[in-house]
């Protein structure tokens, strides 16, 4: 409904995921899907973290953590469906 707010609890979200750009991304993504005449557009910025361990006979042999932040545009102009991915989380690469 018009006038409606909400707020959003943000204090389980990694603070240096925050600190991204994410809404200059939103806004330079919407603003070249607009100029490129696209009828929908999606952004989406995600970070995974994983942990992957080794064992042998129930005995831990390693482990590594990973991290990775990426970011996805998929657009649909006259008709057709176009997507670009990248790991640069800047407005320039949305």
């Amino acid at each position: 409904m018009a006038g409606d707010s909400f707020v959003i609890d943000t204090s389980a979200i990694d603070p240096a995921f925050l600190a991204l750009p994410l809404s200059s991304c939103a806004d330079a993504a919407l603003a070249e899907a607009a100029a490129s005449g696209a009828a929908e557009v999606l952004l989406r910025i995600h970070k995974l973290q994983s942990l992957a361990l080794t064992t042998h006979d129930a005995q831990l042999e390693g482990e590594q953590e990973s991290t990775d932040i990426a970011m996805g545009v998929r657009v649909l102009v006259r008709g057709v469906w176009g997507f670009a991915a990248g790991t640069v989380i800047t407005p320039a690469a949305a």
